[in-house]
């Protein structure tokens, strides 16, 4: 469990202006808030360049989609606090979280279902993959760019965000579940990841029926993408992010905040209070000797407190090294396009399937075999030509030799499949 302190740091309320520097489609961007709270875009930054985050104006950081991990999940308890905790409970069991994590974790509710709560939480990607460099001065808040986007209601919402693709999925009530597909263009394939993801939430009981699809992206002809989706689909312009006005739940905040920015934050806060002691000091040293020697006494107790603090930081960020090296390994495994049980679903909903018997299968990180006997040559000619065109199967490269052909008629086949 995390063992940080919550922070209050709810909402950013910017006296006259403050920054906010947001994923753009290929690039990040600078967006000013005013007083009034509207948002208007200042600056595009070159690809890779750190951000020249403000020294004394409050800012926030909006993280891309693909530094985030999202999840739609049904919680039980009555309050916050409970929610919190068995959110937290459920994203340890996906493997999304460890009990040492440090890391932010941020939780927000959708809608009430009679005694559950449905909720979508949020954690951090180790490495956070596409945020920069940031300056001395730490976020005043750290969020999911989705957050910034008035995202339609039961919808398929494809945008691009630092040249990938994002799929965004909503209900009646709000925002799902967002991820980055693994699809270069939005095409076919895009669509049928959109599905595939959609299918596992409805199996959940998550999502009712989509209405629409909308492409905040010009890359595909709307009627193009309604052939391959079966819904209505329309095209329209990225909308410019715009200041959240509600909070998340969580620990404490419910911020995202990476374990650097917390521990540039302690050492900010540190360095602050130690100031403030020997200010205090200063003026009263020349009324009361006493009171001056035990302020030197209460304030080198806070600092080395802090120091402390900061310390046991820096091997939290070691382990969570580990832990992103433990993520690798084990990412096949919880891969569904890469288990065994989606290879067979696909080869068993092939209308061939009943004519062929599977005696081995096989599944890599990038690879899948398949061994079988059918009755007869035919038939497994036309079970192989079949794999080779399910749009189920594409995502791998399908090689393999003619059947062998057995003394009884039957004949044996093998297939190879590489992604």
């Amino acid at each position: 469990m995390s063992s940080r302190v919550p922070q209050k740091t709810a909402s950013i309320r910017p006296p006259t202006e403050s920054s906010w520097f947001v994923p753009g489609e290929d690039r990040w961007e600078c967006w000013r808030c005013g007083a009034g709270g509207e948002l208007t875009l200042a600056q595009r930054f070159e690809e890779g360049a750190p951000l020249p985050t403000p020294t004394r104006a409050p800012w926030a950081l909006a993280l891309p989609v693909q530094a985030v991990y999202s999840a739609p999940l049904l919680s039980n308890a009555p309050d916050a606090v409970g929610m919190a905790g068995t959110v937290r409970l459920q994203m340890e069991r996906l493997g999304l979280l460890t009990r040492e994590e440090p890391e932010g974790l941020a939780i927000h509710p959708i809608e009430k279902r009679g005694a559950q709560t449905l909720v979508r939480a949020e954690t951090l990607v180790p490495g956070l993959p596409g945020v920069p460099g940031t300056g001395s001065r730490p976020p005043e808040r750290v969020l999911s760019s989705p957050h910034l986007l008035p995202c339609p209601l039961q919808a398929w919402i494809f945008w691009r965000e630092l040249g990938r693709l994002v799929l965004a999925i909503t209900g009646s009530k709000g925002l799902l579940h967002v991820d980055v597909l693994s699809s270069r263009h939005l095409d076919a394939a895009a669509v049928g990841e959109a599905r595939r993801l959609t299918v596992n939430l409805a199996t959940r009981g998550l999502i009712e029926e989509l209405r629409e699809v909308v492409l905040w992206t010009g890359e595909a002809r709307p009627q193009e993408v309604q052939t391959w989706s079966g819904l209505p689909t329309r095209e329209e312009s990225r909308p410019a992010p715009r200041r959240p006005a509600g909070i998340a739940l969580g620990g404490g905040d419910g911020s995202l905040e990476p374990l650097r920015i917390a521990a540039q934050r302690a050492a900010i806060e540190a360095g602050r209070r130690r100031r403030r002691v020997l200010l205090g000091m200063a003026l009263s040293l020349g009324v009361i000797a006493l009171a001056f020697t035990g302020l030197i006494g209460w304030e080198s107790r806070v600092g080395e407190q802090w120091r402390e603090r900061y310390t046991s930081l820096k091997p939290q960020a070691a382990r969570m090294e580990d832990y992103q090296r433990q993520w690798a390994e084990a990412a096949p495994a919880l891969d569904p396009e890469a288990s065994v049980l989606e290879l067979w679903r696909g080869v068993a909903l092939l209308p061939s399937a009943g004519q062929v018997q599977i005696t081995r299968w096989e599944t890599g990180r990038d690879s899948a075999r398949i061994e079988g006997v059918a009755e007869s040559a035919p038939v497994a000619l036309r079970f192989l030509d079949e794999v080779g065109q399910s749009p189920a199967l594409q995502r791998y490269r399908w090689e393999f030799p003619q059947p062998a052909i057995q003394a009884e008629g039957s004949a044996t086949f093998e297939l190879n499949g590489q992604r």
